[in-house]
């Protein structure tokens, strides 16, 4: 499969801003929790997107502990960094 196959396929539209494209960095906090028989956690942490012209990326610190089961923690790093003139609406791939 393509990747430009695979994002039509699987990504989720971005928010619309009335036609204008918002630059600059965004933080937002995440949290959730989730449990079955045999596990229980919860996650927090922060995603921050730094969107221009040329240069996009996003990343964040996601912390995911255990409850109940092992493993009793897990830290995750997230980064993305891209290069390109972003135009809204074309998908290149």
């Amino acid at each position: 499969m393509e990747d430009s196959d695979f994002i039509k396929k699987y990504a989720t539209p971005a928010e619309k801003t009335d036609g204008v494209t918002t630059f600059g960095t965004k933080t937002k906090n995440v949290s959730g929790s989730k449990s079955n028989s045999k596990i229980a956690v919860t996650i927090k942490g922060t995603i921050t997107a730094d969107i221009g012209i040329i240069n996009n990326s996003f990343g964040g610190n996601v912390t995911t502990t255990v409850t109940k089961g092992t493993p009793t923690v897990i830290k995750t790093k997230i980064r993305h960094v891209a290069y390109g003139a972003m135009v809204p609406g074309v998908l290149y791939g």
